[in-house]
């Protein structure tokens, strides 16, 4: 798997923590760590992005049609 930032190597490893385990994905290049949490929250974020795209979009519209 590559980095999705730099395209360096991605290495899978394991941290414990006191909530217990989970699985990581680190770049050797850049130290870039994806984990579920990480892609939840991007995905989150990008849906946030895109709808207020659309929003500006919309009002755009609305404003040069007046």
């Amino acid at each position: 798997m590559n980095c999705q930032r730099c395209q360096g190597m991605m290495v899978e490893e394991r941290i414990f923590t006191q909530q217990g385990g989970s699985r990581i994905s680190r770049c050797l290049l850049c130290g870039d760590i994806i984990d579920t949490r990480v892609i939840f929250n991007r995905d989150r974020y990008q849906i946030r992005f895109h709808e207020a795209e659309a929003e500006k979009a919309y009002q755009d519209r609305l404003r040069l049609s007046a």
